[in-house]
């Protein structure tokens, strides 16, 4: 009987060790893409099986091979369109075109996107994510928008259901990551343009998260129409850190650290470049602007007062030209 209830007892220590391996959950910080972030995809277009639902589950896609495609975050306010969003606070710059998000401590919302021969805004705003989110969660969002298509009117409107329906490892060309979330995402579509009938787009898809790395490390995807199917896969190639844009600042200090009524920040400048400073809370929202004058090639000095913010942990990112150069992270304790 001894014997038993030591048995009994090691399986639920077992039991217990692996739930806290298990189930990983999804955060807003852990999640939510920050300016100065560039993402590298390697993508396909053909048919990626996703495996199976449920725990513990190893998912490996590494016959995702393909061309690049680059995703760099930069701040909404920095970019030409940014007057037609102005509840977004982060965009994706592919080169050309903008997508306009929205970041939140409890949601990664679509606001829009637009072109040089195109926009779409959302008055319904598309929720790509909600947090905290976690294994066997679900929500259903609907989304609704209208734009221009090369000179076309165009209304758009649909609904999407996200379900984390597995967890475990993950396997891609980029490396193996241990206790990733796969959240399935079907959808369905619909598009209006005046003078064409309504066309509806049916779609479903898998995403890969961990924790700490923002965006996904993986995806499958499936769409369904009259026109016909197409399939898509992609997988990060950059998931060990940030792929930075090019950057002129260089050996950045922030002092005192923790910090009470002012942090001095002090850096090297390598540019003749149109700077600010911006202080960034741990859900990516943007805290305080300070505008720099007076930079110079060589050391710089600049002084943020701090007395106005809460304790916590924060982000002070320098900003050269639009793009966040260099981020370094303080505390406030008073």
């Amino acid at each position: 009987m001894k014997k038993k209830l030591c048995n009994i007892n090691t399986a639920s220590v077992l039991l217990l060790t692996l739930t806290s391996i298990a189930q990983p959950t999804l955060t807003a910080t852990g999640i939510n893409p920050v300016a100065g972030e560039s993402f590298v995809y390697i993508d396909c277009n053909y048919y990626v099986s996703p495996g199976n639902a449920g725990a513990n589950q190893t998912y490996n896609l590494s016959s995702i091979n393909g061309s690049s495609s680059a995703a760099n975050f930069v701040l909404s306010s920095s970019t030409p369109y940014a007057s037609n969003f102005p509840m977004s606070n982060i965009a994706i710059n592919d080169g050309t075109d903008y997508d306009y998000w929205k970041t939140s401590s409890n949601a990664l919302q679509l606001c829009g996107s637009e072109g040089s021969n195109y926009n779409l805004t959302y008055t319904d705003f598309f929720d790509w994510m909600r947090f905290p989110f976690t294994f066997n969660n679900n929500f259903t969002d609907s989304f609704a928008g209208n734009g221009v298509l090369s000179g076309t009117s165009t209304d758009y409107w649909g609904q999407a259901t996200y379900t984390a329906d597995g967890w475990g490892t993950l396997i891609t060309q980029a490396g193996t990551f241990s206790n990733t979330l796969r959240v399935r995402w079907d959808g369905i579509t619909h598009d209006s343009a005046l003078g064409f009938p309504t066309t509806s787009y049916f779609q479903s898809g898998y995403f890969w998260y961990k924790e700490g790395f923002h965006l996904y490390l993986a995806m499958t995807y499936t769409d369904s129409s009259t026109i016909g199917v197409f399939h898509a896969a992609s997988y990060l190639s950059n998931p060990t850190g940030i792929a930075k844009l090019a950057n002129p600042i260089s050996s950045i200090s922030i002092y005192p650290n923790p910090a009470n009524e002012k942090i001095t920040i002090h850096f090297q400048n390598s540019n003749r470049n149109n700077l600010e400073v911006r202080i960034v809370n741990t859900l990516g929202e943007n805290v305080m602007l300070n505008r720099s004058q007076n930079i110079q090639i060589g050391e710089n000095t600049i002084v943020v007062e701090t007395h106005e913010l809460a304790n916590g942990i924060y982000f002070a990112q320098i900003i050269s030209d639009g793009n966040v150069s260099e981020t370094k992270r303080f505390i406030v304790s008073k």
